[in-house]
């Protein structure tokens, strides 16, 4: 992801490769290229066995054509966590658009020569830009009123003077592209997605909620210019999708640019927050208190994590439980599970990426899934829950409105009861647009702050750092170092 620093990218692309390469037993060979709007990774890998001989037989089972679905799920999964833990409100989404619901369709590519000239052509990036100068002036108080002058003076656009000079330079490379027909398909694809936007403008909108929680102007002026073949109609795909009634514009950032989310999002939050002061106020999962007890005797755990516990056994139908990275959540999580399963409760968990889903599973004994997963299961009858059921949210913070919403609208729509565990760090993310931090103020939490894998003070401290943005990792270094 070009929201990544370089740093971060290597250490995203390090991460993928060491879990789903490298741990089988190949060796790998990365190369990172960091070219702006467009960084990307090409990475080599061995086909064959390696001990102390040197290299053996071939590995057929690494060839197989269904691993390129695995590691193009992991690979968005990997994405999104680490996007979201530098507080970026986007997402990777793996699935085709079929997949996703879209109506748009995919668009072919084409080469840096190509995609060059289609952008001079409609004055794109001049245009973002004179929008983006524009933005840091005054704004109409009347939104409305804004958009209908917008959209007239689009209708009557023509190429400014300083503009000519764009397609002068480029009609020999137009002439030439006319006769490209891969071009040409780009083109047609473009002209009938920017004409389907034009009739139903809530198909672009779709698509820029999908990514965005919030979004901002330019993310729409990005989306036109996808969906269109010319300046003509890059134009009025601008005036469709901010005509909407859908788009809801929420104020503006720090610069002044207008930052918007949509109808259906803003509903979603509704529905959510409704249903978590419906599960707040059940009380259907109940644990007798002789289990209670005996669970305790069974798990040796801090007066945080007792605490912590009994929060969740005795909270209601939703619980949640913030703690930072290393307090022992999964212990706490295995002492949770074994007491609803002795009163005969089924106990289920989700998690953002697989690896979560795949930790929660080892470290507690709760059978989990990603949430992905588990959504399409439900949507096709399967691994369905129940009013015996607790779905337990590994890494809550990093789930976005639309995901929380799922989850808990199935799971209330069940009789199932909810248990949201988060980090500190995760609460970073929070104002991106993730549900967790409204969801805990208003049903409250069991804080976990004393971190269980550290035994001194000072790496304590550090491993708290760690939780917090790049300050706090120099200032975690700088602690390792001073006691080197």
């Amino acid at each position: 992801p070009y929201e990544l620093s370089l740093q971060q990218q290597i250490n995203l692309t390090r991460d993928f490769v060491q879990q789903n390469f490298i741990s089988k037993g190949m060796i790998a060979d990365i190369n990172i290229h960091h070219k702006e709007g467009n960084p990307h990774a090409h990475i080599m890998l061995t086909m064959r066995e390696i001990d102390q001989n040197g290299f053996g037989l071939k590995v057929r089972e690494w060839n197989k054509k269904e691993n390129i679905l695995q590691w193009r799920e992991k690979w968005a999964e990997i994405q999104n966590l680490y996007l979201t833990k530098a507080g970026k409100d986007v997402k990777v989404d793996h699935r085709s658009h079929k997949e996703r619901g879209l109506k748009t369709a995919p668009q072919i590519r084409i080469n840096g020569q190509q995609k060059k000239a289609y952008d001079k052509q409609k004055g794109q990036d001049k245009y973002i830009k004179q929008q983006e100068s524009q933005s840091q002036g005054t704004h109409s108080k009347q939104q409305e009123s804004q958009s209908q002058k917008t959209h007239s003076k689009q209708q009557e656009i023509e190429i400014e003077p300083q503009h000519a000079y764009i397609y002068d330079e480029t009609l020999k490379e137009i002439e030439v592209l006319e006769k490209n027909e891969r071009f040409q398909a780009f083109l047609r694809i473009a002209r009938e997605n920017g004409d389907k936007i034009i009739q139903n403008p809530e198909i672009a909108i779709d698509e820029l909620s999908h990514h965005h929680a919030v979004f901002k102007e330019n993310d729409i002026f990005r989306n036109a210019h996808l969906h269109s073949a010319d300046e003509k109609q890059f134009h009025e795909v601008c005036a469709a999708i901010q005509k909407s009634p859908e788009l809801v514009c929420i104020g503006e950032d720090e610069k002044g640019k207008r930052c918007y989310t949509t109808e259906t999002m803003l509903k979603n939050e509704r529905e959510m927050l409704g249903g978590i002061r419906e599960l707040a106020n059940k009380d259907k999962h109940n644990v007798h208190p002789s289990i209670i007890n005996q669970t305790i005797k069974n798990y040796t755990m801090t007066d945080e994590q007792l605490k912590a516990f009994q929060h969740i056994i005795k909270n209601g139908d939703i619980s949640v439980v913030v703690g930072h990275a290393g307090t022992g959540k999964s212990y706490l999580l295995g002492a949770v599970h074994e007491a609803y399963k002795a009163q005969g409760f089924n106990v289920k968990g989700v998690a953002l990426s697989g690896i979560a889903a795949e930790n929660l599973e080892n470290e507690s004994g709760i059978s989990s899934r990603t949430i992905h997963s588990q959504l399409y299961q439900w949507e096709r009858g399967k691994n369905e829950l129940n009013a015996k059921s607790v779905l337990v949210i590994d890494e809550a913070g990093m789930v976005g409105t639309r995901q929380a919403h799922e989850l808990i609208k199935y799971a209330h729509s069940k009789g199932a009861k909810v248990v949201m565990v988060g980090d500190h760090e995760q609460l970073q993310a929070i104002e991106a647009g993730g549900p967790f931090r409204a969801i805990l103020n208003r049903v409250g939490y069991a804080d976990l702050q004393n971190v269980m894998r550290q035994k001194q003070s000072w790496q304590k401290e550090a491993t708290k750092a760690l939780s917090k943005s790049a300050n706090g990792v120099a200032s975690a270094l700088d602690k390792y170092r001073e006691h080197d």
